[in-house]
């Protein structure tokens, strides 16, 4: 059981912003996180590091302050699952309330990202005592559930095209920035990356992005993609 600690006033000015965007994404005043700020710590990755990896029971909650990071999970047939969280997003979601580990996972930063570690228990009895975090909580899990459920249909479309356009669609509405007309996949999207979320052959991949270049459905700016809506 968590006991509320004295804050003591840190002269961290960043950390102190990291700190209200966490309060923000919970949907609580900042002044409740404040007191448990000693048992939170910022960390910087670099592209290509591992974030975490789950071998055992996951302690610890982790919120996106910003950049790009992927999730690959996989079972004990090899099979794997891959998604993708952009900043002011807390993982793993699906193990915040869940204590036996179903599978191995993986996160990795795909840029250079700021994250923030605290306590899975201290989430728990933050959620046992402001009932505002748990309802924030339970709606966007609820969400990530749905988006899973639309990324398995997705993988199943009877044409690969259709299999691309539709996870385009779910990564624009996910990790996407909506600008009217269009959406912009900023810094993270490759051929390669695009056919290990499909679970197409590069080649195939790589035809079909042309041909919806072609399109005008997708416009590439160096590393930044564009999709119309």
């Amino acid at each position: 059981m968590y006991e509320e600690n004295i804050y003591i006033e840190n002269s961290d000015y960043e950390f102190d912003n990291n700190i209200r965007q966490l309060a923000s994404y919970l949907n609580i005043p900042v002044s409740i996180i404040r007191p448990y700020k000693e048992e939170l710590t910022l960390y910087r990755y670099k592209k290509g590091q591992v974030i975490y990896h789950s071998t055992d029971q996951i302690k610890f909650v982790y919120f996106l302050v910003n950049g790009y990071v992927l999730h690959e999970s996989s079972n004990i047939t090899g099979e794997n699952y891959l998604r993708l969280n952009k900043d002011e997003s807390i993982f793993p979601m699906n193990r915040i309330f869940y204590e036996v580990p179903t599978s191995y996972e993986v996160c990795t930063a795909l840029t250079d990202c700021k994250v923030i570690t605290f306590p899975k228990d201290l989430l728990e009895y933050l959620c046992r005592k402001h009932t505002k975090i748990f309802e924030n909580l339970f709606s966007k899990l609820n969400e990530t559930i749905q988006f899973q459920i639309e990324y398995i249909m997705a993988l199943r479309a009877k044409s690969a095209k259709e299999r691309i356009q539709r996870i385009l669609q779910i990564l624009c509405l996910t990790i996407g920035d909506d600008y009217g007309e269009f959406y912009e996949l900023k810094q993270i999207m490759t051929v390669q990356l695009m056919s290990n979320l499909s679970g197409l052959n590069r080649k195939t991949t790589g035809e079909i992005i042309k041909e919806l270049k072609m399109e005008d459905i997708i416009y590439q700016d160096k590393r930044n993609w564009i999709i119309k809506k």
